[in-house]
């Protein structure tokens, strides 16, 4: 199977499992093929080194220094829908966290047996988001950066005439070229 690239990031991704939902929902297909972007990179608004955080990730030494969030400082918290409490880690080390430090606003709803939760993506409560030094990409805004937008853009379009049936100008012509 054909990869077709992001014409933001340049993150290849399979066209079957583009077309039959794996990138999302039919709005962001769309929004994939009319080269807006893809889910890695927040549809061109996120660097893809730091996931957004605009923080260097601990090299493998140090990531014994958090137990929280293995130096990565940030972690992944969620709370059943309705629920005041936010949360992190697994059962049964389950851990409340008191007043979450978000830092992007894309919450994802996901079912379980004891119903919908809400999961985002915090600076961990247990280390400081300071130790850890910017994202060499970005400069530390965590917004996506690209040295050479037009060259991955091109990249992304002809990757999708190759991996596509759809007429060659018809991709052109939707991808603005």
């Amino acid at each position: 199977m054909s990869n077709i690239n992001c014409a933001k990031c340049g993150e290849p991704w399979e066209k079957y499992a583009v077309d039959t939902g794996d990138l999302g929902n039919r709005k962001d297909v769309a929004r994939f093929y009319a080269g807006e972007g893809c889910p890695s990179c927040g549809f061109g608004t996120t660097c893809t080194q730091c996931d957004g955080t605009g923080k260097e990730a601990a090299s493998s030494w140090d990531k014994s220094r958090c137990r929280s969030c293995w130096g990565n400082s940030r972690i992944l918290i969620r709370r059943l829908v309705g629920s005041p409490n936010w949360e992190t880690n697994w059962r049964p080390n389950v851990r409340v966290v008191p007043s979450p430090d978000f830092f992007n606003n894309k919450t994802e709803i996901h079912r379980c047996l004891e119903g919908h939760f809400e999961e985002r993506w915090a600076w961990c409560d247990q280390c400081s988001k300071e130790e850890y030094l910017p994202c060499e990409w970005c400069n530390g805004t965590g917004e996506l950066v690209i040295e050479d937008p037009e060259e991955v853009a091109f990249e992304a379009m002809r990757s999708e005439c190759s991996a596509s049936d759809e007429d060659f100008y018809d991709i052109l012509e939707r991808r603005g070229f």
